[in-house]
């Protein structure tokens, strides 16, 4: 979340969480569109062009986001939930002149976060920014000449619309607020809040377009305008923690961001070629990882066509832990995300070799032993309630090297390093 603290700095990362949210949001809905069109509309359509470069735009689209806000963790904290901004944005000009204000051309729901800056001439000589009275009275105006926000016809002597109403976060303070809450003046006469379209009289049941403008009484003498940006917020959720958020998931328990063949489409909803996979989904040549219904699997290169048509997706499953990482990682050279999790003692080993398991398998494996050339060496049946083995390592088979330690069956591989030293 953004922090209370320097104020002109706060509103900096505001202003550049907006630009690059403005950058892949156009992205995003011209690839929807292009994919709504060309996909749903046009169904009958054989030409594989359109599908695919909406595919890419979405995909590069939605990881750019994942990352960009990952990396400048600028969220919104409120009720005890996440947000950032995706989906609909857009710009308007809203003049003092005008007690109809300007209505949005995209439709809005929930949390929308607003930035607003320009100044326009009151009360007789006197000057308003959004909140504030500035030139000549000082005071915040909490009746008229404010920055109004309805989903009603008109902004004309409706004191219910003032975004101070309607408000649950100031973004430059970093904090939550309450019914009434008013901003700190800005000298600069530039805000950033976050409003609640829930709060609107009467709320909107559906998304909705938001006529935004100044709250009035009298609008012949007056002159200026305000500039308000106007972003969807969305929940920050990565349930299964690819760092692309959910809304942008095609594959839910997979890896969306692996795209290895850098086609712009997440590899894990493809059929490819067996080569244009990442090596960590593919424990030997002719074995792959997939997914299906949250379980991880092995199987042949062969089946994978079958299995996708089934339902399945390329790449290991994805189980992320309390801090939203990935618990299945066992940091092994092939990087496959499997459980139980084997421990191996002592490592290095020179005469016996432990093999233990956090948990039961759900079937019996193979457990086998491989050198460092990719032959295997040792081989032995593993029963499904066995949490423990011990293989003997004085036989001339084993040298002093390093070994891989695996243990698999049709729904589960293991994969594990250990060094044998030979006196």
């Amino acid at each position: 979340m953004l922090h209370q603290g320097n104020l002109r700095g706060t509103k900096i990362k505001v202003i550049y969480l907006k630009t690059i949210t403005d950058c892949f949001t156009v992205s995003y809905l011209f690839s929807f569109q292009i994919f709504t069109i060309f996909t749903m509309k046009n169904a009958t359509s054989t030409h594989p062009f359109y599908p695919i470069f909406a595919k890419k735009i979405l995909f590069a689209a939605c990881l750019l986001a994942g990352l960009l806000t990952q990396t400048i963790q600028a969220q919104f904290s409120i009720n005890g939930k996440s947000y950032i901004p995706y989906g609909n944005t857009e710009t308007v000009v809203a003049a003092f002149a005008n007690p109809e204000g300007t209505v949005s051309a995209k439709r809005y729901t929930g949390l929308v976060l607003l930035t607003v800056s320009g100044v326009g001439q009151s009360p007789a000589e006197n000057y308003n920014d959004a909140f504030y009275i500035y030139k000549g009275l000082f005071r915040q105006d909490s009746l008229f000449y404010q920055l109004g926000a309805t989903t009603q016809s008109t902004l004309h002597l409706n004191k219910s619309s003032n975004v101070t109403n309607q408000m649950v976060y100031d973004a430059d303070a970093g904090k939550e607020t309450d019914l009434g809450y008013v901003p700190r003046y800005n000298k600069d006469h530039d805000y950033a809040i976050v409003i609640d379209l829930n709060r609107m009289r009467p709320a909107p049941k559906a998304p909705t377009t938001i006529r935004l403008g100044v709250t009035d009484g009298i609008y012949t003498d007056n002159s200026g305008k305000f500039k308000i940006t106007i972003a969807q917020l969305l929940e920050d959720t990565d349930t299964d923690c690819d760092k692309v958020v959910d809304v942008c998931d095609v594959c839910p328990n997979n890896n969306d961001a692996m795209d290895n063949n850098r086609d712009g489409i997440a590899d894990c909803s493809q059929l490819l070629d067996f080569t244009a996979y990442s090596g960590t989904w593919k424990p030997s040549n002719s074995k792959i990882m997939v997914c299906n219904n949250g379980q991880s699997m092995v199987i042949n290169k062969e089946l994978l066509a079958a299995r996708f048509a089934m339902g399945y997706r390329v790449g290991p499953c994805i189980t992320c832990d309390a801090n939203n990482n990935d618990r299945n990682d066992l940091g092994t050279e092939m990087g496959l995300t499997v459980a139980p999790s084997m421990s191996l003692a002592p490592n290095p080993a020179v005469e016996v070799l432990n093999i233990t398991l956090d948990k039961a398998l759900d079937a019996e494996s193979t457990l086998s032993i491989f050198d460092n050339t990719g032959k295997l060496i040792y081989t032995q049946q593993w029963q499904a309630n066995d949490l423990q083995m011990q293989v003997n390592l004085a036989p001339n088979r084993f040298a002093t090297s390093i070994y891989t330690v695996q243990l698999a069956n049709a729904n589960t591989m293991l994969s594990q390093k250990v060094t044998v030293i030979k006196q």
